[in-house]
């Protein structure tokens, strides 16, 4: 299989990201706190490795993915709430990817 070009990689994860921003918003709510979410505001969060072995491989998908979203925000965010953009950095280390996860 080919390698996949950089541009691709980061188009497909500002789409499965978007989805999932999206997904979290169009789900109704049943008077029930949905860990996130709020009426202004919907926090999404990712690990990724921005240090160690494996940050050269990753270093643009945090930025893009932020841009992104502060394009959405600037325009009046998804159904009025604002994407509150979160990054953990876990190294490329489980342990330390295990305590990110947590912490999100």
């Amino acid at each position: 299989m080919p390698e996949l070009k950089r541009p691709f990689r980061i188009a497909a994860a500002l789409a499965a990201v978007s989805a999932l921003a999206l997904t979290a918003c169009s789900t109704p709510s049943d008077d029930e706190s949905v860990p996130g979410v709020t009426d202004d505001t919907v926090v999404i969060g990712t690990h990724q490795p921005l240090t160690g072995p494996a940050a050269a491989g990753y270093s643009t998908i945090s930025a893009a993915t932020a841009a992104y979203f502060e394009y959405v925000n600037a325009g009046g965010g998804i159904h009025g709430r604002s994407i509150e953009y979160i990054v953990k950095d876990d190294g490329y280390d489980p342990a330390t990817t295990q305590t990110a996860v947590r912490e999100l």
